[in-house]
């Protein structure tokens, strides 16, 4: 049997699953849902989306500890904060060069000036579209009770 190649491969049709998908437990369904709705009060309580950046960065943080544990403790300890700045500043490049993705996209439109309505929007609808997904996975809770029974 060939290795995977993770190359062009992965594009090409695969052979269906030899098991069925498993359904999954009312328990693991009940802890998603508190997940998810923890997830959404939190989104609705600080009107901002939840730090998954700074998740993203407290991992180059750890990583910088262990990177630097070789040269003593001393180094470990100042090695998280050194590596979780020197990242983003190493992959910046000159900053006269840089520009923000949506501040180039909405100028060239002409609709800078609306970008807090367009975010206002976007918002909302990543908001509504969480909520009726979350209904849509008690709607499919309380199918599945019914056919157990």
């Amino acid at each position: 049997m060939r290795p995977s190649d993770p190359g062009s491969d992965d594009l090409l049709p695969r052979e269906p699953r030899e098991r069925p998908w498993v359904r999954i437990t009312p328990f693991a369904r009940i802890i998603s849902l508190l997940f998810f709705g923890l997830f959404l009060y939190e989104l609705v309580r600080d009107m901002e989306m939840p730090h998954l950046v700074d998740n993203a960065f407290m991992q180059i943080h750890a990583g910088g500890h262990a990177l630097f544990r070789v040269f003593g403790l001393t180094a470990a300890v100042a090695g998280g904060t050194f590596l979780q700045l020197f990242v983003p500043f190493a992959l910046g490049g000159r900053y006269e060069s840089l520009i923000h993705d949506w501040n180039y996209l909405f100028t060239q439109l002409g609709v800078l000036s609306y970008d807090t309505v367009i975010a206002g929007i976007v918002r909302s609808i990543g908001c509504l579209g969480m909520i009726g997904l979350m209904f849509w996975f008690l709607w499919h809770a309380v199918i599945d009770i019914e056919l157990d029974r």
